[in-house]
């Protein structure tokens, strides 16, 4: 799967404190990476990390989410999509969130 980017659609329902849930459309690229973050979280699932992510956006802290699989590790950015970096790693991709959500 090298070379190969691959590009999902993933919805996540966010549980917000006061119970509310929003559903949230971002695309996910495989094999990608966040040249710099801001914040890095060990042990954390995939949803916690896209939930995280969007709770960051409200703040306009986060438009980039990176998630590792294998390590199960996220890292938040503010980063840009043009300054994404490839990676060898499938356990690596980032969840981008549309700008202004």
């Amino acid at each position: 799967m090298h070379g190969k980017i691959v590009v999902a659609s993933y919805l996540a329902a966010v549980a917000f404190a006061v119970g509310n849930v929003q559903d949230i459309q971002t695309s996910f690229e495989q094999c990608k990476a966040v040249p710099s973050s801001y914040s890095t979280i060990t042990s954390i699932s995939r949803v916690q990390c896209v939930k995280k992510c969007f709770e960051e956006s409200r703040n306009n802290r986060c438009n980039i989410a990176e998630y590792n699989k294998a390590t199960r590790s996220c890292k938040l950015s503010w980063g840009r999509q043009e300054d994404l970096l490839t990676v060898a790693d499938d356990a690596a991709g980032v969840y981008l969130f549309p700008e202004g959500m």
